[in-house]
């Protein structure tokens, strides 16, 4: 489960800037999540029920939105929603796209006092 490796080290990097900007209380995490990364928001969220807690992170909640896959041809121009499956244009059967969102991973912003 490389969900765990990544929740620690999330919770590191908000733990450093909580420290940086004198928080000592963190009440939310917001991650954004790409569904192209292969990383399950609700391991993501198990993961960080089952860490242990420092005092910082106490009454913490998590939010992690699910990017959805989008990819844009670069043939016939056109933007469509990506399968990750199947990266071809549905619209002319092209397989030169760029992949526009869905690869995403990072922390979007966190709340604390």
């Amino acid at each position: 489960m490389h969900e765990l490796s990544m929740m620690e080290g999330i919770m590191e990097k908000v733990e450093k800037q909580a420290a940086e900007n004198n928080v000592r209380n963190i009440k939310k995490i917001k991650l954004v999540v790409g569904e192209l990364k292969g990383i399950s928001p609700d391991s993501l969220k198990f993961c960080f029920e089952m860490l242990p807690k420092k005092q910082l992170f106490n009454n913490t909640s998590l939010e992690v939105e699910l990017r959805k896959a989008s990819a844009k041809c670069q043939d016939c121009g056109k933007k469509f929603s990506a399968d990750p499956k199947n990266y071809g244009c549905p619209y002319c059967a092209a397989t030169d796209v760029e992949v526009i969102s869905g690869e995403e991973f990072y922390i979007d912003y966190f709340e604390g006092e």
